[in-house]
């Protein structure tokens, strides 16, 4: 029950239970309009559980006694969303809400030791840990700054596989034009920034990030995409193409007949670095979105 409340402090634990060609969604489970309420009121559960049980000693093998009530699958997903440039927690005037970016990393890291060890989780001996963030990193303290300088080096010290947009990152032609420089932010992901949806408005419409990346795990591969959903509050330079739109696009439609495993192939000698077991959504909308029913 411990582990499963700080899960609630990085969103939600995502697991696909066999490895055969699925599709996971993860989504905000805030409605926007909020700046990240609900995220924050999770917290108070995190820190609750810090004080009450140590989870966060140094010794690791003691807080790893916990880890096997969670829901392990073979492909697991860690997800934090909508943290509002909230790194450092909300501090002495709002005491319960004070997670903070270390307390999500010690989770991860002490969840991916855990994996390491195969004899740890022996109903599935070959399962893979994916750590992604789910966009509006954007608005909410001082250190989100336009642009955001400042807090764009802290994003960059945290391990994540792979990122999407929100919509608070397209506000401000400022921040827009600080995380596309060359070797700047989205640069500095080496395309794991997606952006399946969001494009730069000049010709020919490239988009801010990439439209998909393949997660590597050791047992299995991920296709990852990054969508928003049909904002249109954006600054100008940039273009949010329709979901319903882009899942019509080639690009798209080529991107998933490719894999093998999914068209009778997988034999080592069909194998190709487009083949995948798995489909990761990053969706930056809310749960309530028609577009993700």
């Amino acid at each position: 029950p411990i582990m499963h409340l700080l899960l609630r402090m990085v969103s939600i634990l995502l697991v696909v239970s066999s490895v055969h060609t699925a599709a996971v969604t993860a989504t905000n489970n805030d409605n926007d309009s909020n700046n990240g309420r609900l995220l924050r009121s999770k917290t108070i559960t995190t820190r609750r559980t810090t004080e009450d049980t140590g989870i966060f000693q140094s010794n690791i093998q003691d807080s790893l006694l916990l880890s096997p009530t969670l829901p392990l699958g073979d492909i697991n997903v860690v997800v934090l969303t909508d943290v509002h440039s909230w790194v450092t927690g909300h501090g002495r005037h709002e005491p319960y809400y004070d997670a903070n970016y270390g307390h999500v990393l010690s989770f991860y890291e002490l969840l991916r030791t855990y994996f390491d060890d195969p004899s740890n989780h022996q109903d599935h001996p070959k399962s893979d840990l994916f750590f992604v963030m789910n966009g509006d990193f954007m608005d909410g303290t001082g250190l989100s700054t336009y642009p955001p300088e400042h807090l764009v080096p802290i994003l960059q010290k945290m391990p994540w596989d792979a990122l999407t947009i929100g919509n608070h990152e397209l506000y401000k032609n400022s921040t827009i034009t600080y995380i596309t420089q060359p070797d700047g932010f989205v640069d500095f992901w080496d395309g794991r920034y997606l952006t399946s949806n969001v494009v730069m408005t000049s010709s020919p419409q490239n988009p801010i990030g990439d439209r998909y990346t393949f997660l590597r795990g050791k047992f299995s591969t991920v296709l990852a995409f990054g969508f928003l959903y049909n904002f249109q509050g954006n600054d100008p330079i940039t273009t949010v193409q329709k979901v319903e739109d882009v899942v019509q696009a080639e690009w798209f439609i080529n991107v998933l007949s490719n894999n093998k495993k999914n068209n009778g192939g997988g034999e080592e000698d069909d194998k190709n670095d487009n083949d995948f077991d798995a489909i990761l959504v990053l969706a930056h909308m809310d749960v309530e979105d028609p577009l993700t029913s």
